[in-house]
């Protein structure tokens, strides 16, 4: 979904970053004292300050912002890597270019068979002859896996040294509106880090992004507690009906349970295969249909509608990390970039760093 902007949008973005730093303030005279707001602008002496601005504004001045800072944060961890190679080549005597040539490109092995399993696995959308393809998926496995082994290395000499990175995420919005009583949650309730996921039952990126979110779970085991929120999208016939049912699972205990098999199922659902779902998690199934066909529900589902709408959320899944904003059917390490910093945050609450 959303990502760092690219060369094409850097004339919009920045007008967008002009607008946000008036919004913010930058422009706006001397700094503020405590308790007051800057004033942008009067109307027959009536104020209108910073922060109506940022209200009208509302998501669109916190998506801005998170490009700005995931930019920002692209080209810092560029540079954190260069200097740490700079400074292993240095305590090495020898080149940049050496050491990532005896300790990245040296060890690249790419086997016949694996060239094999991964064209077989796309043979039949390949137009250019055998050979010629066999070599470019070569060199595309030789250039994954000299990134991954780039990374290990990185990793590596990042854990030996003392990095502290200090630049901040951007101030989360409606983060308070997300947690909600009665929604499905796992994990310790006093956890520091939440997640809140809005995902739609007919979505294949939310079905992948279930695996991550074990993953996630099962790394942060204390640390971590995720809740699970509706965003059925109007396209898909039968995610809003799925949504309930999941609900009403969730009167009986088994919220969890259900909501992975409907994922397992999908597309195929409907009511007929969501009410054979039931049976076989062994429900109530008298009292299941009652609550499905009742539209017990569907207010809960409805309010999960409401608030992501105004949260922002357009698409699914989109995930909410203490508040901050995580879009797309993300990898375990997007997860645990964002939940190591606010970790931290809560670890040195006084230094800012991040």
């Amino acid at each position: 979904m959303s990502g760092a902007p690219d060369a094409r949008r850097w004339p919009a973005l920045g007008v967008a970053v002009a607008a946000f730093l008036v919004a913010a303030g930058a422009w706006a005279g001397p700094p503020r004292g405590q308790g007051e707001t800057r004033v942008l602008a009067e109307v027959d002496g009536d104020a209108i300050t910073a922060d109506a601005v940022e209200r009208a504004l509302g998501d669109r001045l916190y998506r801005l912002k998170r490009e700005i800072y995931q930019l920002q944060r692209q080209t810092l961890d560029k540079l954190i890597e260069d200097r740490l190679l700079q400074r292993e080549a240095a305590r090495r005597g020898i080149p940049v270019q050496r050491l990532l040539e005896t300790e990245v490109k040296a060890r690249v092995r790419v086997t016949d068979q694996e060239v094999d399993a991964f064209y077989r696995e796309r043979k039949h959308s390949v137009q250019a002859p055998e050979a010629a393809a066999r070599e470019a998926f070569r060199r595309y496995l030789e250039q994954a896996q000299e990134a991954e082994l780039t990374r290990r290395l990185v990793d590596e000499l990042r854990a030996r040294a003392s990095v502290r990175v200090h630049l901040e995420p951007p101030t989360p919005i409606a983060s308070d509106s997300l947690v909600v009583p009665g929604a499905a949650a796992r994990g310790p309730k006093d956890a520091p880090v939440t997640i809140v996921e809005f995902s739609d039952f007919q979505c294949p990126f939310c079905a992948r992004a279930q695996v991550v979110l074990q993953q996630v779970l099962e790394a942060y085991p204390k640390e971590v507690r995720r809740g699970y929120r509706h965003f059925p999208l109007e396209r898909k016939p039968h995610a809003r009906l799925a949504a309930e049912a999941a609900e009403c699972a969730g009167e009986q205990g088994r919220f969890w349970d259900y909501q992975a098999r409907v994922f397992a199922s999908a597309p195929q659902l409907g009511p007929e295969k969501l009410g054979s779902l039931a049976e076989e998690l062994r429900l109530d199934v008298r009292a299941f249909r009652a609550c499905l066909d009742g539209g017990k529900t569907a207010p809960r589902v409805a309010e999960d509608l409401a608030d992501a709408k105004e949260a922002g959320v357009t698409g699914t899944p989109t995930f909410f990390i203490n508040g901050r904003l995580l879009e797309g059917a993300q990898p375990f390490a997007s997860f645990k970039r964002v939940i190591d910093q606010e970790l931290a945050l809560r670890a040195w609450p006084s230094s800012g760093a991040r």
